[in-house]
């Protein structure tokens, strides 16, 4: 940004005013205070700059890169973002998830000293409690604290899953526009269509039950006949 014509440059008046100031002893706050008051005694706004929206999906590229997830057939990586996306916790409070933190027979996992240093729980599917259950078995096995950890026995850094998700978003080419990043970042992935995020593979045709089929078909009108009686007694009526 260039300075109008005829003002003192900024590092010369920067001088002048420290010459006031010296004899102040100034520290940090008061330089900040005495700036704000300076501020308002010109009338100078603070200039914001504005917030860039993130670049959000389409439908079919989130199916797509969930197709591109299910073919490197990665274990580990399919387990981990399905926890992502049914519990929709944040990375923080994902790669501190411990194995003594998942119930499977509740369907739920257990968030220590999550946003806010709050504890909570969150609910997974019923669907994703067996594969959730072979995860925790195998690592188990492995001697592992955490619910994901590396080869090196310690658990994910949020850099790490960050950069994981950027691998499988590369063949999908998520930002069609160039000036966003081509990455996948983890709130982004969160679909608006529910059956997405399913099983992470094509989803199937939605055909409703038999019984709810039968509990709306409609009811057929019945036509009444009146029925007659002919007795002895003479009507009230005459």
């Amino acid at each position: 940004m260039t300075a109008p014509a005829g003002r003192t440059p900024a590092r010369r008046k920067a001088r002048q005013l420290a010459r006031h100031l010296r004899g102040e002893r100034p520290d940090y706050a008061y330089l900040k205070e005495v700036s704000r008051h300076l501020r308002a005694e010109l009338g100078v706004d603070v200039a914001k700059a504005p917030k860039k929206l993130p670049y959000v999906p389409t439908e079919d590229e989130i199916r797509r890169y969930y197709q591109t997830v299910w073919t490197a057939r990665r274990g580990g990586d399919i387990v981990l973002i399905k926890t992502l996306l049914y519990t929709g916790v944040r990375v923080a409070e994902l790669v501190q998830i411990r194995l003594t933190d998942v119930y499977l027979d509740a369907c739920r996992i257990r968030i220590t000293q999550g946003k806010g240093a709050k504890d909570r729980y969150v609910p997974f599917p019923a669907t994703f409690k067996e594969t959730l259950a072979l995860h925790i078995s195998a690592a188990q096995g492995k001697g592992a604290i955490f619910l994901f950890e590396s080869s090196w026995k310690k658990p994910y850094s949020t850099r790490g899953v960050r950069a994981m998700l950027a691998r499988y978003s590369g063949p999908v080419h998520l930002a069609e526009n160039p000036g966003h990043r081509r990455r996948a970042h983890p709130a982004l992935l969160r679909p608006r269509v529910p059956h997405l995020a399913g099983d992470l593979q094509p989803p199937r045709p939605h055909r409703r039950s038999a019984h709810l089929r039968h509990r709306h078909r409609p009811v057929p009108r019945m036509k009444i006949t009146p029925v007659y009686f002919l007795t002895d007694t003479p009507s009230p009526l005459g």
